[in-house]
């Protein structure tokens, strides 16, 4: 019986060899066949058998060589991948693009443990380019927007207020700013806040005013493009920035 059992596992290592040998070394391949890990051992269930015991060390051997070939197609695929991903991010400028321009590390995040390292680091990855693209773009912010509003905070209405920093900055709006106006009208500075999901994002303009009394600041003469503002909500009241930016599908009509 141990010279049989010893006999199968051969013939099924060879042919779990053949086919890891015969698949492609992609990842889509590689989630397919669950890291080219050879199947559980089949003869587990009867492994309390004097018959296995006697044949375990060879069985264990005809195995062994499967385990080592798939571990080596499998890093394979990691060192493609973490090549493919470095220089993705290296060919992207934090000046120039933005986070719908980096790659999706959801493709990483398939349930399977060898996948975690490279889960790790696309999502390692996508911090160090937000955080030069954050710092980045609010430079280029307060290049435009008057120097106070750093440290200044926005009227958003019923004795609220959001730290313009973090609502410029850091919250994920992807602001910009622009001045307008200029020779035989007064300047004026405009601010853009982008809304909503990246694949469909929805842009709410404002002109900036302030410091009132109070030292706040305020976006008036609010629009949306694509399409308009809620009818119901009026373009130069504190209260409208608040409902935008909590909920970007209140803010359209």
């Amino acid at each position: 019986a141990g010279a049989r059992l010893t006999q199968i596992a051969g013939e099924r290592a060879s042919r779990a060899l053949a086919e890891i040998e015969a698949a492609p070394a992609t990842l889509d391949a590689a989630i397919a066949a669950n890291g080219y890990a050879p199947a559980d051992d089949a003869f587990a269930r009867i492994s309390a058998s004097a018959a296995y015991r006697a044949a375990a060390p060879e069985i264990a051997a005809a195995f062994e060589e499967v385990r080592r070939a798939g571990a080596a197609k499998r890093e394979e695929v990691l060192e493609a991948e973490r090549r493919r991903l470095d220089a993705a991010m290296a060919a992207l400028d934090p000046a120039r693009h933005g986070p719908s321009d980096l790659p999706d590390c959801a493709a990483f995040d398939a349930d399977q443990p060898w996948l975690r390292l490279l889960l790790s680091h696309c999502r390692d990855l996508w911090r160090s380019f937000e955080a030069r693209h954050t710092h980045l773009r609010c430079e280029r912010i307060f290049e435009i927007a008057p120097a106070e509003l750093r440290t200044g905070a926005f009227d958003v209405g019923g004795g609220e207020r959001f730290d313009a920093t973090e609502m410029l900055c850091t919250h994920g709006f992807e602001a910009e700013a622009r001045t307008r106006g200029g020779l035989f009208s007064a300047s004026r500075t405009e601010l853009s806040l982008q809304l909503g999901p990246l694949e469909a994002p929805l842009t709410l303009t404002g002109t900036l005013h302030g410091p009132d009394a109070t030292g706040l600041w305020q976006l008036r003469a609010l629009a949306l493009s694509p399409g308009r503002l809620a009818r119901d909500l009026d373009p130069d009241a504190p209260e409208t920035l608040r409902h935008c930016l909590s909920d970007h599908t209140r803010c359209q009509d």
